[in-house]
């Protein structure tokens, strides 16, 4: 897939905290992506299944379902099971990491990271996948 076929792609922000929720949005504006924010993992899942987003970016520690909890419930649909999630969190601890990819993750980041890495987690999950 090339960069310019990745211009557009809904991505779908799933994060607590609004001063980060809005950083990532931002740079995902101006990276061509076209974000859809949630601020907690109810709103995320109602916000999945109405635009059914070409990835997600989800952190763990979230009031209410955790993110895990909306992982397992992401990756069980057939649908969206195909659906990528790159896991931003400050859960670092190597269990932790394992159960995110064991529960579905595509990839796992840990804050804080540099918005390039996250860029370029985004960009390999999509292109790996051939996510049209």
């Amino acid at each position: 897939m090339a960069k310019a076929e990745l211009f557009g792609k809904k991505i779908l922000v799933v994060e607590d905290d609004a001063d980060t929720r809005a950083i990532l949005v931002n740079h995902l504006k101006k990276a061509g992506y076209a974000p859809i924010e949630a601020a907690d993992a109810e709103e995320g899942l109602t916000l999945f299944r109405q635009w059914q987003p070409d990835l997600v970016v989800l952190d763990l520690i979230l009031p209410g379902m955790s993110g895990l909890d909306f992982l397992k419930k992401v990756k069980s649909g057939p649908f969206s099971r195909r659906t990528p999630v790159v896991v931003l969190t400050a859960k670092d601890e190597d269990a932790d990491k394992l159960k995110g990819y064991r529960y579905g993750a595509d990839y796992y980041l840990t804050k804080p990271c540099e918005m390039k890495t996250l860029l370029l987690a985004i960009e390999s999950v999509l292109t790996s996948r051939g996510n049209p």
